[in-house]
């Protein structure tokens, strides 16, 4: 039986953002309450720049807050495209800049070299993590697993993605590391946030069986471990 999707609809992002902010701040103060501490993963990119500034605000003990990522482009973190360099400048001046950071990009390695280093940081985060924000793309794709990519049976933590087919024509597209999948699921909650027509119709047609290679999201909507919750807006 496919582990139990919730799914919350607003009329306008702003107030999407806010309620998902407030979820992830409950639970939080529910892992820190029962176990001393917390972790949580952060996707990177528009959405969640609306939801993050509403969480880092909340108050608790940021120092049992185990920050990481559910993916990066193996970029600086000063690069505008950074996923770690946007959540540090958004927690910058908040109450979560006592966070501890765990990144997943290494400084001055390549991305295949590079994520053994990173797979050591992440061994040191108390796992299962308890939630993870994950992101969507128009394709399907969650963290940085793409539609048809080669990742189905990376080992470890996490999963060096070369660079999209399109990129000798996006001079934006670089590298990525992510997740595995058993990465992803090692938690104790999913949470989800999409927005626009094209996001919604893709999250219907992931909602369908069918291969998770062709709809990465399907990963995260046909199993039967840990629960989802889905906030959407138009």
């Amino acid at each position: 039986m496919p582990a139990a999707i919730h799914t919350r609809d607003f009329d306008h992002i702003d107030d999407c953002a806010r309620a998902l902010a407030g979820r992830l701040a409950l639970v939080l103060d529910d892992a820190i309450a029962r176990r001393g501490r917390a972790t949580l993963a952060l996707s990177g990119g528009r959405t969640p720049a609306r939801v993050l500034p509403h969480l880092f605000v909340t108050e608790r003990d940021w120092g049992r807050v185990t920050l990481t990522l559910t993916d990066d482009r193996w970029l600086p973190m000063s690069a505008d495209d950074s996923n770690q360099g946007m959540v540090r400048r958004l927690a910058q001046g908040t109450p979560a800049e006592a966070a501890p950071f765990v990144g997943l990009v290494s400084k001055g390695l390549p991305p295949e070299a590079g994520i053994i280093e990173a797979n050591g940081r992440l061994d040191g985060v108390p796992w299962p993590l308890d939630a993870a924000y994950l992101g969507m793309g128009d394709d399907g794709h969650v963290a940085s697993l793409f539609p048809h990519g080669d990742w189905q049976a990376a080992p470890g933590r996490l999963v060096a993605v070369p660079p999209p087919d399109t990129a000798a024509a996006d001079a934006r597209a670089h590298a990525r590391v992510s997740l595995t999948p058993a990465a992803l699921l090692d938690c104790r909650a999913l949470f989800l946030m999409l927005t626009g027509a094209e996001k919604a119709r893709t999250f219907e047609r992931a909602r369908q069986p069918g291969p998770t290679q062709a709809l990465p999201l399907r990963l995260v909507l046909h199993q039967d471990t840990v629960p989802v919750e889905v906030f959407r807006a138009p």
